[in-house]
C-alpha cells in the first residue's frame, strides 16, 4: 500500500483541527515556562518527530512553524527571562528536512534548523 503524504496537497479538516489544537498547547504551556520562577533560565526544548516540510502545498504552517512563530510571539520574555531554545525536528524523508531548512532560511525565521551533532 503506497504511503500516504499529507503535504502533497493542503491540509484536511482534520489536519486544521490538529494543528490548532497544537498551537493552543504550544501557547498554553509556553506561558507557564515563561511565568514560572522555578524555570528561569532553563532551556526551552521543542521536539518534532515527524516535523514534514513546515507547510501543505498551500503554504499553511505546520507544526515547525507554528512552534516557531508561538516562540516568536514571545521572544522578548524568553530572552528577558533567560531561555535559550531548542528545536529538535526529524522526519523519515530527508527531503522534507531539506524543504523546512530552505523555508525557515528564506523567512528568515528566529530559530532555524541546523545539523544535528554526532
Amino acid at each position: 500500500m503506497p504511503e500516504r503524504d499529507l503535504h502533497k496537497q493542503p491540509f484536511d479538516e482534520s489536519t486544521r483541527t490538529k494543528l490548532l489544537i497544537y498551537r493552543s498547547y504550544i501557547r498554553a504551556w509556553l506561558q507557564v515556562f515563561l511565568h514560572a520562577e522555578r524555570f528561569r533560565g532553563k532551556p526551552l526544548q521543542f521536539f518534532d518527530f515527524f516535523c514534514g516540510p513546515g507547510e501543505d502545498s498551500a503554504g499553511e504552517p505546520g507544526s515547525p512553524l507554528i512552534v516557531v512563530n508561538e516562540l516568536f510571539a514571545e521572544r522578548a520574555r524568553i530572552d528577558q527571562r533567560g531561555h535559550s531554545v531548542r528545536l529538535f525536528f526529524n522526519d523519515h524523508d530527508a527531503g522534507k528536512i531539506e524543504n523546512l531548512r530552505r523555508l525557515c532560511s528564506e523567512k528568515s525565521l528566529a530559530w532555524q534548523p541546523q545539523e544535528s551533532r554526532k
